[in-house]
């Protein structure tokens, strides 16, 4: 059967162009966040996720610890350096509590650390966050 077309037409619409950019786009940061890591002199980056403000400062996660600069810049101080993952900080309204979602022992649940820094309080004890959502009855 002839195509009305000719041999040389693409079989595909340019949706498919469309979908592949933003995967391209992607792959690309990603190779560039990973060149990052690769400091000259030896030097160590991590990289920062989850940043928070309240005033004049700046609470992340990096490594799997909370951190906490001036909105300035300066040197981090490390708030937390538990054996799991916390990350997802958030300022409370006054600015003196951290809450976070801390990974530990295969649970993730809630907790909260002062501002300043000090001891870890933890506000839930059963998380009910699961791999897939429950179906519908």
């Amino acid at each position: 059967m002839k195509m009305p077309w000719g041999k040389n037409k693409p079989r595909h619409s340019g949706r498919l162009r469309l979908r592949v950019l933003p995967a391209m786009a992607a792959a690309l940061g990603l190779a560039a966040g990973l060149a990052a890591f690769a400091a000259p002199g030896g030097g160590r980056h991590v990289l920062t996720r989850f940043p928070t403000l309240h005033g004049n400062t700046i609470v992340f996660e990096a490594g799997g610890n909370l951190w906490k600069v001036s909105r300035s810049g300066g040197e981090a101080q490390r708030l937390t350096s538990d054996r799991g993952m916390d990350i997802m900080p958030r300022f409370s309204p006054d600015g003196k509590t951290i809450a976070f979602t801390g990974q530990y022992d295969g649970n993730t649940d809630v907790y909260t650390i002062p501002a300043e820094g000090g001891p870890v309080t933890r506000l839930t004890f059963h998380s009910d966050v699961v791999r897939q959502a429950p179906l519908q009855a």
